[in-house]
């Protein structure tokens, strides 16, 4: 019996496999649940499969903001919403041509977040924590321009913030614009 050929790691753990990404937007999930969003992010592409497969990790903020009045003529609420979104994900290469090339992306994590209501009615503001799952399915379209990409991304995401005394929706409909620097 022969042994196996030994792998030669090196090649899979180089940096030139590595990219990051910064990206900025907005998100629409109906009623009051829409606001900017920001994201940074880290990639890492799979030589086995020329690049075409990178799995990646992203944080990011985003914030929902309202101002709902209680009764017809009760004091106005000051509302904000903050998510905290802890994001894994694969992209896949679906198109390339010259400097352009075209990306499916699928994700899931953890959204953290973190409620405060002000009023003149109550002296201290209400605040609620939690977390709860937010998954995404995203487009992506990048012109390469060297080691740097400009990016714009259209992603249709759930994440669904209910506490006592919250319903919000984090996820929904965005567009963001960003780039994406290959080391």
């Amino acid at each position: 019996m022969t042994p196996a050929p030994s792998v030669d790691w090196s090649q899979y753990l180089s940096w030139r496999f590595l990219s990051l990404h910064l990206m900025a937007g907005g998100f629409f999930a109906g009623g009051d649940n829409r606001g900017p969003l920001v994201s940074a992010g880290l990639g890492y592409r799979l030589p086995p499969l020329g690049g075409r497969l990178a799995l990646e990790v992203e944080g990011g903020l985003r914030q929902v903001m309202s101002q709902p009045r209680l009764g017809a003529e009760g004091p106005v609420l000051n509302s904000r919403v903050v998510g905290l979104p802890l994001l894994g994900s694969v992209r896949v290469l679906a198109f390339e041509r010259g400097p352009l090339s075209l990306h499916g992306r699928a994700g899931a994590g953890i959204l953290y977040y973190d409620q405060r209501v002000t009023s003149t009615s109550f002296d201290e503001p209400l605040i609620q924590q939690g977390s709860t799952f937010m998954g995404f399915l995203a487009a992506q379209a990048a012109w390469r321009l060297g080691a740097v990409s400009a990016l714009l991304e259209l992603r249709g995401s759930y994440a669904s913030a209910q506490a006592q005394q919250i319903d919000a929706q984090l996820g929904g409909l965005s567009a963001s614009l960003g780039v994406r620097y290959v080391l």
